[in-house]
């Protein structure tokens, strides 16, 4: 799946309109731009918790929303909790501020940032891959160890076999074949 449109920097781009819906899309433009370090650091954040599961909240630790409020260009809010409160995701995000974590509603979070990603991913693999004669699609990378991605593309292309590869299993498997002797 991979960096591509249809993958990690596919969700990348949605959670970053889904900033801008709150915000507004100059003020984020202005924090990704010269605020790079925190953009970074936001969306490192984001990738480490695609891994989630099991509970009804998305947590991103460490969300510079001091940083953009700095970046808050011509917008009719003070604080981002009150952009969120402006906004049509009003009582489903706030801003923890002693520990600076986002926490946003699961279901809100699914709707709009995995949901187009993965039915990117859905429809990609419809057009690029003949599945006839294929009974098992293997997933490998950071993004296959989604659990949303994968229950995704287990309900699509049932009754064909998911099975997912880690980052680790595949380091592992490569110092393997490095050790091996012929």
């Amino acid at each position: 799946m991979g960096m591509g449109s249809w993958g990690l920097q596919s969700l990348v781009a949605d959670f970053e309109s889904f900033l801008a819906e709150i915000v507004g899309d100059g003020t984020m433009q202005n924090f990704k731009t010269n605020f790079t370090n925190f953009y970074s650091d936001m969306i490192r954040h984001l990738k480490s918790k695609l891994h989630w599961q099991g509970t009804n909240e998305l947590r991103i630790s460490d969300f510079p929303a001091g940083t953009i409020e700095e970046c808050r260009l011509d917008a009719p809010w003070s604080s981002f909790q009150e952009a969120v409160e402006m906004s049509a995701f009003a009582g489903k995000i706030h801003i923890r501020k002693t520990s600076k974590t986002l926490v946003c509603e699961r279901d809100l979070v699914f709707e709009k940032v995995f949901e187009k990603t993965i039915a990117k991913i859905k429809t990609n693999l419809k057009d690029v891959m003949d599945m006839e004669g294929i009974d098992t699609l293997l997933m490998i990378g950071s993004f296959a160890e989604c659990r949303v991605v994968q229950n995704a593309l287990r309900e699509t292309l049932s009754p064909k076999r998911v099975v997912v590869v880690t980052n680790e299993e595949v380091r592992s498997g490569g110092v393997y074949i490095g050790h091996m002797t012929e």
